[in-house]
């Protein structure tokens, strides 16, 4: 059984959206334009961790009407401790759910060596 964390929400400052959001399994970006519904995100990478700052790449499902039905859309987001008024401990560790470490991903099993 997964613990599951508490919902956060994290103010960010770009044109299209003013927050990202975690629902404690979930993340999505909540939009500027008022009784626009949370954009789902497919995935949130940590694209670089400096301990006082992240820069996070978003990814959602892309516009069908254009090219974006073969390709994700992206966003890069940068978040700073000082700013954002998440607790940023609690911001780190969901983040780390999903994170990708060196390594990850390869087989760990000693019978699927070759």
């Amino acid at each position: 059984m997964t613990r599951r964390l508490p919902a956060l929400s994290c103010p960010v400052q770009t044109r299209r959206w003013q927050a990202l959001c975690f629902d404690g399994e979930a993340w999505a970006l909540l939009p500027t334009n008022p009784g626009a519904d949370a954009l789902p995100l497919l995935g949130l990478d940590v694209v670089a961790d400096f301990g006082s700052a992240l820069w996070l790449r978003a990814r959602w499902r892309g516009d069908a009407s254009r090219w974006g039905w073969r390709w994700p859309a992206e966003q890069h987001l940068w978040l700073r401790r000082g700013r954002d008024a998440v607790d940023w401990p609690l911001l780190r560790a969901a983040l780390a759910q999903g994170r990708r470490w060196l390594g990850d991903g390869a087989p760990t099993d000693a019978s699927t060596r070759g």
